[in-house]
């Protein structure tokens, strides 16, 4: 699971507890382990503000399934990408099973 997302830009916490993906220098989107289930949130941060605190931040869902929160952030990261930066990104296929 870990390795498929890194070869496709996410970063990997420890113990696979959290997976982040920089859509921008500023936007990110990010999935936590959140008790028995995952979380999927997006932030933006203030350009050269450094204090890591997000001007702006979303949850987008909050499921009991991993691979329902790779699939919404990853219909995130397409819309991001093909709507705001006009750039055509298709999400990978992703088997269930593979979770």
């Amino acid at each position: 699971m870990e390795n498929q997302l890194r070869k496709i830009g996410w970063l990997v916490y420890p113990n696979c507890e959290a997976f982040q993906f920089q859509l921008t220098r500023n936007h990110h989107i990010f999935i936590f382990k959140e008790g028995e289930g995952w979380l999927v949130w997006t932030a933006t941060y203030k350009a050269g503000d450094g204090n890591g605190i997000p001007i702006k931040e979303k949850t987008r869902i909050d499921t009991f399934d991993f691979y329902t929160a790779v699939e919404n952030a990853h219909e995130y990261i397409a819309w991001y990408r093909n709507n705001i930066q006009r750039r055509e990104w298709k999400p990978p296929e992703i088997k269930r099973e593979e979770f």
